[in-house]
């Protein structure tokens, strides 16, 4: 019983190595960052645009905001070029 039991931990630290040995050969991903645009409006119906605020996490594109901050707004989000 003790052997079966030992032979199963190794197995098992064997099987672990292995893995984790092929995570650290995998190639990451390059994560592309996102563009945000949010646009504000005066009121529900999103007909006055009185600011906008962009959120840049792509490379050499900054964030910027113009205007004012409403709680009537929308959001939209797209990939960097």
């Amino acid at each position: 019983m003790r052997r079966s039991r030992s032979r199963a931990v190794q197995l098992v630290a064997v099987a672990a190595v292995a893995c984790l040995s092929l995570l650290g050969t995998a190639t990451p991903v390059q994560a592309k960052g996102v563009i945000t645009f949010v646009a504000y409006f005066d009121d529900a119906s999103h007909s006055n645009l009185v600011g906008s605020s962009t959120f840049s996490e792509c490379p050499g594109d900054p964030s910027y905001h113009w205007g004012a901050y409403t709680p009537y707004y929308t959001i939209t989000s797209e990939p960097c070029p």
